[in-house]
């Protein structure tokens, strides 16, 4: 049987794809994306890891990824980049990072804060000793 990830380093993959994503999205318009085969490439990477990472998510921890409802489109880009590589559409890469993956990053940071305040120590109460 497969060893279970933490379902918060999951998260953190997509979070941390979906930032670097955003950075390489933000110069450039869709013309100059369309026309860098390098930033095309970069951004396609990303978008495979959070694919990935939501993949994983599901079987590691399936109702927090019930809770993520841009997951099952977040993986069929996925298969869609990996598998059909040879036809890909930039112009739907551009319009899926620049407009519906800022959602998903909102979603997923709102339950890393969630799993962080979750596990986060409680303050101990004093000693009774203590004056």
């Amino acid at each position: 049987m497969p060893l279970r990830r933490d379902p918060l380093f999951a998260l953190q993959d997509v979070e941390k794809s979906a930032e670097a994503v955003a950075e390489y999205t933000a110069g450039p318009d869709e013309a100059a994306f369309l026309a860098d085969r390098m930033r095309q490439d970069a951004v396609g990477y990303r978008l495979l890891v959070i694919g990935e990472a939501l993949s994983r998510l599901g079987r590691d921890s399936p109702e927090l990824a019930l809770q993520i409802p841009e997951r099952e489109q977040a993986i069929g880009l996925r298969n869609y980049l990996a598998h059909e590589y040879d036809r890909i559409d930039h112009v739907t890469v551009w319009d899926t990072a620049v407009h519906d993956l800022p959602e998903l990053r909102r979603t997923v940071e709102s339950l890393i804060s969630e799993l962080d305040s979750a596990s986060a120590p409680t303050s101990a109460a004093p000693d009774i000793g203590e004056k």
